[in-house]
């Protein structure tokens, strides 16, 4: 494996061996898509904590020259890009690891000042919530990893002020790369299986298993999808996020890390098809083609 932890097919296959065999998913059946509590439209956005607010901000203006805006409290910045956006969250004070802490994802017919009524809806199926904010609230899923819930279109002005102060983010350059969309979520969970059927039954969603059999794709509307992997010695946590880059070229990924260690990125190979970006935090960013699907280097398991 790469100093980066990645869990490309190849990688793993190599680094491990026989204990990948030992680790393989049960090929337990994925249930039938069926009528669920809630109707999801979109992938709307990643969250993450860090004491490194401003060199995270900067990191994503500098890489993919996206704009940012400084919220309340000097604590929070959103990073903007088509569609959606990056939550940092945390500041100078916080103590705890830096971490991806949450994803978002839209709701069909959520305004946002229903809180209580989505709430109860969906303990009422059977789901644990917990505390977002006042016009949105998380599922949790079986890992632990809190899923946000919030209105098509969330903008993160619906429940936070934007201020002025605080530290300048540098203005918006061209970037390393364009990004055109939020193209997926990596989560690695010790509980695949039962991950994938959480979405299945909470959002009925869809899913494919690919040729590892370590490895589940939770699909979302678009072409956006979670990517659930089940992998040893790694906990269960949200992994990464991945970007879709506009002519990105695949059979040129040695290239592109060659440039951007050369403009100061920390850069190395996700698998055949895509790169990992490290952020200020060791946090991981996965560049790929616009419209991924994840089967390119991964072909759906078959029997």
């Amino acid at each position: 494996m790469s100093h980066f932890n990645s869990i490309g097919r190849r990688q793993m296959l190599q680094g491990l061996g026989a204990a990948a065999a030992v680790s393989m998913l049960p090929r337990v059946p994925a249930l039938a898509a069926a009528a669920a509590p809630l109707a999801i439209t979109e992938l709307n956005h990643i969250g993450l904590f860090t004491a490194k607010v401003n060199e995270t901000r900067d990191f994503y203006v500098k890489l993919l020259g996206l704009p940012a805006e400084t919220m309340e409290s000097n604590v929070r910045v959103y990073v903007r890009f088509p569609g959606g956006f990056i939550s940092i969250n945390g500041g100078p004070t916080m103590t705890r690891p830096a971490e991806y802490n949450h994803f978002c994802l839209g709701v069909k017919g959520f305004e946002g000042k229903d809180v209580p009524g989505l709430k109860a809806k969906i303990e009422a199926a059977g789901f644990k919530t917990s505390p977002s904010d006042s016009v949105s609230l998380n599922i949790v899923d079986p890992n632990g990893i809190d899923v946000q819930l919030g209105q098509p279109g969330f903008t993160g002005l619906e429940g936070h002020q934007k201020v002025g102060g605080g530290a300048e983010a540098p203005k918006p350059t061209v970037g390393q790369f364009k990004v055109s969309e939020l193209n997926h979520i990596g989560v690695s969970s010790p509980k695949a299986n039962e991950t994938r059927d959480f979405y299945m039954k909470s959002m009925g969603l869809k899913a494919d298993t690919v040729e590892d059999n370590n490895r589940i794709y939770v699909r979302l509307p678009g072409a956006s999808f979670i990517s659930i992997n089940n992998y040893p010695g790694i906990k269960a946590q949200i992994h990464h996020f991945a970007f879709g880059i506009p002519n990105f070229d695949e059979s040129n990924t040695k290239g592109m890390i060659e440039k951007l260690k050369a403009a100061g990125f920390d850069a190395a190979p996700a698998d055949a098809v895509s790169i990992f970006v490290k952020d200020p935090n060791g946090l991981l960013v996965q560049l790929g083609k616009a419209g991924f699907t994840g089967l390119e280097d991964h072909p759906i398991k078959k029997g």
